[in-house]
């Protein structure tokens, strides 16, 4: 990129600015100031972004497994009333069918591998199916 390339590219940069409200735009500086004070105030404690990352990551990937835990609560109680109600299953056949169902989701690696079970083992095409 040329001199007058750089230029150009700074004087739309400064336009696509303008366009942002004054308030707006103190508030974005003011935002980044403090964020760059926090980033410096934890480099001199001893943290590093990386470590900010890794933390992040795994909080992350906690609240992944929290949430498919809280949903898959719902579920398991959802197939347990349908196949009471259909099939007048007891306790006991209804926690076997639970189990199943949990077996298969662990050992399916995807939810494609699943859907393509489903299809393969009972001819039923969720996604065609059901959803449509």
């Amino acid at each position: 990129m040329n001199r007058q390339q750089r230029r150009e590219q700074m004087r739309e940069e400064r336009r696509e600015a303008l366009k942002i409200p004054l308030h707006k735009r103190q508030k974005m500086m003011a935002d980044a100031e403090a964020r760059a004070r926090l980033l410096t105030q934890l480099v001199q404690n001893g943290i590093t972004p990386e470590d900010l990352k890794q933390e992040y990551d795994k909080g992350y990937k906690a609240a992944q497994r929290q949430l498919s835990n809280y949903y898959m609560r719902f579920f398991y109680a959802a197939t347990a009333i349908a196949t009471h109600r259909l099939y007048k299953h007891g306790r006991e056949r209804v926690l076997r069918t639970i189990e199943a169902v949990h077996q298969i989701m662990t050992e399916e690696i995807t939810t494609t591998d699943i859907l393509q079970r489903c299809i393969e083992e009972t001819g039923i095409d969720l996604e065609k199916d059901l959803f449509t």
